[in-house]
């Protein structure tokens, strides 16, 4: 799954993408989320541990 964001002028600024996906008591959840910056080169990521 991917999602982006755009600025004013309709450029891309930012990629947000989920990196995996795990079942926990029988419900599927996000397991990592990253998120790049296109325009400051940034990278985040976010990882859920059980």
């Amino acid at each position: 799954m991917r999602a982006e964001a755009y600025d004013k002028k309709g450029e891309l600024i930012k990629i947000f993408t989920v990196g995996g996906i795990k079942e926990i008591n029988g419900e599927k959840v996000i397991s990592r989320f990253d998120m790049e910056n296109l325009q400051s080169r940034f990278f985040s990521r976010i990882e859920f541990n059980e």
